[in-house]
């Protein structure tokens, strides 16, 4: 491959990453168009990171940051350590509770997506869902040797329900979130906080 086409495709994997970090549910296509992309290299690109572990389609066509993208994410965090029980916990408590799971990071002035699997019923708008949250514990991360000052980050999972949510289902959902967030807690490593 010519090095003009290898630029060309490492900028498209840039534009592809960076707009689903803004965090919009977004198709191929319409990134595609979002970005100016051909909708051939776009789709080719997504193709790639998707079997890199990237990102991810759902049954929709939109795509999200996928496991990997998680794994990086919580690495820079120092919460590397809960990786695995995400990528296997998060998506059954999805399952399980018909629920939107998003695990968030907060520092304090900012808050993180880390990952976030949407249930099927959550694109269509309309009310906010009822939101319920557990929190999995905190990291010290330090950078001492580039002279920055250690920051804390806060690790919570947060479900959302649908709007019209009773609260036996609520009540049901709360309970699994907590058996998954307390998975998530045993996951790290002893030298980190518990709950935040």
């Amino acid at each position: 491959m010519p090095a003009r086409d290898e630029t060309a495709g490492v900028a498209a994997v840039a534009q592809i990453l960076v707009a689903l970090a803004d965090g919009r549910p977004q198709t191929v296509a319409e990134l595609a168009g979002a970005a100016g992309l051909s909708r051939s290299t776009a789709f080719a690109v997504a193709a790639e990171l998707d079997a890199a572990g990237l990102i991810e389609r759902d049954a929709g066509g939109v795509l999200a940051p996928g496991p990997a993208a998680a794994r990086l994410a919580l690495a820079q965090f120092g919460l590397g350590a809960m990786a695995a029980a995400c990528e296997s916990l998060i998506p059954v408590l999805r399952d399980d509770t018909d629920a939107s799971v998003a695990l968030l990071l907060c520092d304090g002035d900012k808050t993180f997506v880390v990952t976030e699997r949407r249930a099927p019923w959550d694109r269509e708008g309309g009310r906010p869902p009822r939101q319920i949250a557990a929190d999995i514990g905190r990291s010290a991360q330090s950078y001492p040797a580039q002279g920055y000052a250690a920051r804390s980050y806060a690790a919570t999972l947060r479900l959302s329900l649908r709007p019209n949510a009773g609260e036996a289902e609520v009540r049901s959902a709360a309970a699994c979130l907590d058996r998954v967030a307390a998975a998530l807690a045993a996951s790290l490593p002893a030298d980190r906080d518990g709950p935040a």
